[in-house]
């Protein structure tokens, strides 16, 4: 519901940053990753035009593609040349950046 208000309240294009939710309950993992239900609604918000995928999880980012690469553009994060030997063919471009 919040991604879909702030899309009504604007005409620009939205770019989703995704990446895992710190959990904080005792014995479980210490994050979790979105359920691609949600994604593959948020894909269907008229704005939502990207997502960038941050998991690291080179399985994950794959079913995040399979579900929603078909409607908005995916940049992945991470890995570096692994990722992007193994995302190439389901790619249009690469972005890559460095910190300092």
């Amino acid at each position: 519901n919040h991604y879909k208000k702030v899309a009504e309240s604007t005409s620009l294009g939205i770019l989703i940053h995704e990446m895992p939710l710190n959990n904080g309950i005792p014995g479980q993992p210490s994050s979790v990753k979105w359920p691609l239900g949600l994604l593959d609604r948020i894909a269907d918000i008229k704005n939502v035009i990207a997502l960038k995928e941050d998991t690291k999880d080179d399985e994950y980012t794959r079913k995040v593609i399979e579900t929603m690469g078909d409607r908005v553009s995916i940049i992945t994060s991470g890995n570096g040349m692994k990722q992007w030997l193994t995302f190439a063919p389901h790619c249009k471009g690469w972005l890559s950046g460095s910190g300092g």
